[in-house]
């Protein structure tokens, strides 16, 4: 009998001993390994991301000097409402023109859009070719802009000593509207 008992006793030992000690380090091992598997993973992405950093610090470097001036002039960070009144004063002055009732309003801060949109509307009263300077001087700015409406109105001319104004120089009144954009703050 003693020939079944000892064998038995084995077979219980290492059973138990493989059900306390080396089932759990096996199970162990797995979890460890695939932790390991996502670390590696990430350490790939992470090679991957620093890459694409290097290169654009790379074209960061090689943009010109002074392009970031040019870039937040294009496109501000944020537009003060008076200075873009202001500007197209001046731009008007140049001409002799004035703005009349200039009235600007900057958008307020959406998720869905990835840039502002700043009007201003104002009316000048200029002959026709004097409001096409103008306009050329708008377009020719560095700033986003873009003409969202135009409208003009002129009274009745009366003749001037017997004869009746060229069309050059019948002065009309041009309601504009102009939209600006900047970027989120």
């Amino acid at each position: 009998m003693n020939r079944y008992i000892i064998p038995i006793i084995l077979v219980i030992l290492s059973a138990s001993i493989y059900v306390s000690v080396i089932d759990p380090t096996y199970v162990d091992i797995r979890r460890q390994q695939a932790v390991e598997d996502e670390l590696e993973e990430n350490l790939k992405d992470a090679r991957l991301a620093n890459e694409r950093l290097t290169h654009i610090k790379e074209l960061y470097a090689s943009f010109p000097a002074g392009s970031e001036q040019t870039l937040s002039t294009i496109l501000p960070d944020k537009i003060d409402p008076i200075k873009f009144i202001i500007e197209m004063e001046s731009l008007a002055r140049l001409h002799g023109l004035v703005l009349m009732g200039p009235n600007a309003t900057v958008a307020e801060k959406t998720d869905s859009s990835k840039y502002n949109e700043n009007k201003i509307t104002f009316s000048v009263a200029a002959p026709y070719p004097v409001f096409q300077d103008f306009l050329r001087d708008i377009q020719d700015s560095l700033a986003l802009r873009e003409m969202t409406s135009v409208g003009f109105s002129s009274e009745e001319v009366s003749p001037t000593n017997g004869r009746y104004q060229s069309p050059e120089s019948i002065v009309y009144k041009y309601n504009i509207s102009i939209t600006s954009y900047s970027l989120h703050p």
